[in-house]
């Protein structure tokens, strides 16, 4: 059995080894079997026989067992030999395929090779018989370009003598037509220049140029505006734009320096008409002059010339030097009415000249030109009329699309040609804006009605958006200073004028701080407070939107360096002293509540019963202040009045429970009521009685500000209250952690409000000058000011001055 059992171990190891891929692809087709003891690798006979027949019972099944197993042998042996036959005849096979394959390969290696040798050779008689071809094609082109040359030599020999017969004959017209012609032809002969022929033909030419040259520079050398046309002017032009660019630029100089003698002479300096204050008439000389080229002599020059935008430009320069040198001579004494004057007149010149010489298009120019009818224009008259100007319109759009197509129209712009010339001196122009803009602002505030209506007046009402009309006129005084900048300087003066505008908007600031009333003790001074912080608050806005605006508008290199933020902080400083007069009014008709409050005998206060009356007096105090506040001020900064005025309300009522000499454990929660009753009136406050003036985000905001302010008053209280027993500690501990700013003499003059002598509050002072957070030597205010102004105001020796000086509105 053991000898059986190894061999079938030997032979499934030979099948595996000899036939992986068989076995693998039998693995992968067939399902999963369960797994042979036979091919585990830690296969032990001994442990499968035992496992095989346990018992002696078992072993009555050892002969057939047995069997199987040779059976099994048998059928493997079997599998191998066939396996081994199969593989011998396949490997057979393989070899004799190899070898067919190399034969078929070596073969079709000769094919090519033959191929490719057919093919050189088919490439040598093609190319030894396209060479004689090449040959013959090469002669008839050199044939060809002699047989042209010559013609070309003959046309141009005998252009050459027409051309010398017609600049005899001054017969400028075809005189041009030839001349091109010529130089054309000539030019097909670049690469033979120095063959003697060419040569002597081209020298023919220039001969004929220069005659031609000489006999129109002399001929129209004094041309007249004024006159007409001279004769054969325009041929003439045709004659010199076909001689060449240097040609035509020496006689369009020529022209232009003959028509500015003229000028030169009428307005030497000295003479009255070269005074500044005449410029204008240096303006209109020259407009009437450019009519005149217009009508003279508009069709004689070709356009691509731009005779007339060179006779401006040449005018602008001249002009610009001679009105700078007179500048820069009179600027000690130059009026600057007259400078602006000048300058005024320049710039509108300048922008003629720009609209004049703009291209215009030839169809809208058609059509303006069909919509005049002078005569009836069905009358024979009208018939003619309407032929001609037909007639005219299409010659000039013929010659318009020529020139488009030939030359490339240059576009002419005059912005500060001249005007540049007053640079030197814009700082007149500057000094003069710095004081008109001073004594602009003093008199419009001095004609400020403030909301005060006279009759024919149209009032600002309860508007809460409304502003002093002097800011209205003070920004269309910027505005219309700024767009009159502008037009004649965007750089240095640009920059110096927006210090000129900083510099008076503050001085306008100021202006409007000194306008605060110093009392609110009616309607009108609250309405003046409110405009004022209204205005102020316009500008605030307005100046970011100039400085844009500047920015927008000046050159690049100066961008960076314009700042109106010292303007701006004016404005902001005048809103805060505005709220701060507005607050100030309300403390002071809360004087007589507040004197009452503390006209109670607080240490007599046997019970808590409803608020206060001194509490009824300061919500209709309040309430009537706040509605009339609320109809002018705007609701950006009635927010911000309402949420300093929570403030407010908090650190009067700490400071009026320090004025009193102390109060019972009922009169401390007599006074907590009513602190909680202020505290809800005052988060009602904004929409009471249905005004609907704050939206719910903002009522929330201001509520939590309200309560915490407030909540200080109430700890102030509750720290009275609490009664000391024997666990000192909790009421100091509580002190701290619910007072913002802890100090010793706040803590002193708490402790007298209960009541207490120097001796009973001795030992806990000493137990909390050993605590951290106490400030041992002064009281540190309870309220921060958020919008940060403070002025100067009497001097205070009481407990809380220093809240007073900081919140700075306890004033008489």
């Amino acid at each position: 059995i053991g000898f059986c059992l190894n061999r079938k171990l030997l032979v499934y190891s030979s099948i595996t080894m000899e036939t992986p891929e068989k076995t693998e692809k039998t693995e992968e087709e067939e399902p999963k079997s369960p797994v042979n003891p036979f091919d585990q690798p830690n296969f032990n006979p001994v442990d499968f026989i035992n496992g095989k027949f346990p018992t002696e019972q078992s072993l009555s099944e050892l002969d057939t067992y047995l069997m199987e197993l040779v059976a099994e042998v048998q059928r493997v042996d079997r599998e191998l030999l066939t396996a081994v036959r199969t593989q011998s005849m396949v490997g057979g096979k393989a070899g004799n395929d190899l070898k067919f394959a190399k034969t078929a390969i070596t073969d079709l290696f000769g094919q090519v090779k033959q191929i490719k040798q057919k093919a050189g050779e088919s490439e040598a008689m093609v190319q030894e018989i396209c060479s004689d071809i090449k040959s013959l094609d090469n002669a008839k082109r050199h044939l060809t370009t002699s047989i042209k040359a010559l013609k070309r030599i003959q046309m141009l020999e005998s252009a050459i003598g027409n051309l010398r017969g017609l600049a005899e004959r001054k017969d400028y017209a075809e005189a041009s037509k030839l001349l091109n012609a010529s130089i054309q032809l000539i030019g097909h002969f670049e690469d033979h220049a120095n063959t003697p022929k060419i040569k002597a033909l081209t020298n023919h030419i220039d001969t004929i140029q220069n005659g031609l040259k000489d006999d129109i520079l002399s001929q129209y050398a004094h041309i007249n505006l004024d006159q007409p046309c001279p004769p054969k002017l325009k041929e003439a032009c045709m004659v010199i734009d076909a001689v060449g660019a240097d040609v035509r630029k020496d006689f369009v100089r020529g022209f232009i320096s003959q028509t500015l003698d003229n000028y030169k002479r009428m307005f030497h300096p000295g003479e009255d008409a070269a005074k500044l204050s005449a410029v204008e008439k240096r303006y209109k000389w020259f407009t009437k002059q450019l009519n005149s080229f217009e009508d003279n002599l508009q069709d004689a020059f070709p356009l691509h010339w731009c005779v007339p935008q060179e006779l401006a430009v040449e005018f602008c320069l001249l002009t610009n030097a001679e009105l700078g040198a007179q500048v820069r001579a009179e600027q000690q004494t130059l009026d600057v009415a007259v400078l602006l004057k000048v300058l005024t007149k320049t710039l509108e010149f300048e922008k003629d000249l720009t609209n004049r010489f703009r291209p215009k298009d030839p169809q809208a120019l058609a059509m303006m030109e069909d919509d005049v009818e002078p005569v009836d224009p069905q009358s024979a008259e009208g018939l003619k009329q309407k032929y001609l100007r037909q007639k005219a319109l299409r010659e000039k759009q013929e010659r318009q699309e020529a020139v488009n197509t030939h030359h490339q129209m240059k576009q002419y712009k005059f912005n500060g040609f001249i005007a540049s010339c007053f640079e030197t001196v814009m700082h007149l122009y500057t000094n003069h804006e710095d004081k008109a803009m001073k004594r602009t602002i003093g008199e419009l505030l001095a004609n400020e009605k403030w909301g005060k209506l006279e009759d024919g007046d149209e009032g600002m009402g309860s508007s809460n958006t409304a502003i002093a009309q002097s800011a209205s006129d003070l920004f269309i005084y910027l505005n219309a200073g700024l767009k009159r900048l502008a037009s004649f300087s965007r750089g240095q003066t640009m920059l110096e004028m927006s210090q000129v505008w900083k510099k008076h908007l503050a001085y306008f600031a100021e202006r409007l701080a000194n306008c605060l009333p110093k009392t609110q003790d009616d309607v009108a001074q609250v309405q003046q407070t409110c405009l004022i912080v209204n205005t102020a608050e316009y500008w605030c806005h307005t100046v970011e939107n100039l400085v844009d605006e500047i920015i927008n508008k000046i050159d690049e290199i100066y961008k960076k360096e314009v700042s109106m933020d010292s303007a701006q902080e004016a404005f902001s400083v005048v809103i805060n002293k505005g709220i701060k007069c507005l607050i100030r009014g309300i403390d002071a008709k809360l004087e007589p509540a507040f004197t009452d409050m503390l006209k109670i005998n607080w240490g007599a206060v046997m019970e808590v019963g409803d608020a206060s009356p001194y509490v009824h007096e300061i919500e209709r105090v309040v309430a009537a202040r706040y509605a009339e506040i609320a109809d002018y001020l705007t609701p950006k900064y009635l927010t911000s009045f309402s949420n300093k005025f929570g403030m407010y309300l908090s650190s009067r009522l700490m400071s009026q429970f320090h004025k009193c000499k102390k109060f019972t454990d009922m009169g401390g929660q007599q006074l907590l009521l009513d602190t909680q009753s202020l505290k809800s009136f005052l988060v009602d406050l904004p929409n009471k009685d249905g005004a609907d003036r704050f939206q719910a985000n903002t009522l929330n905001r201001y509520a939590r500000i309200v309560q915490k302010e407030m909540k200080k008053a109430e700890n102030m209280l509750k720290i009275v209250l609490t009664p000391l027993g024997a666990n000192v500690e909790h009421l100091l501990t509580q002190y701290v952690t619910t007072t913002e700013h802890a100090s010793i003499p706040d803590f002193i003059k708490l402790m007298e409000l209960k009541g207490l002598t120097k001796n009973e509050y001795k030992g806990m002072v000493d137990m909390l000058m050993k605590m951290d957070n106490v400030s041992k030597t002064e009281i540190t205010p309870e309220y921060k000011d958020d919008l940060k102004f403070v002025d100067e105001q009497p001097e205070d020796t009481s407990v809380f001055a220093d809240v007073k000086k900081k919140f700075g509105i306890f004033g008489k």
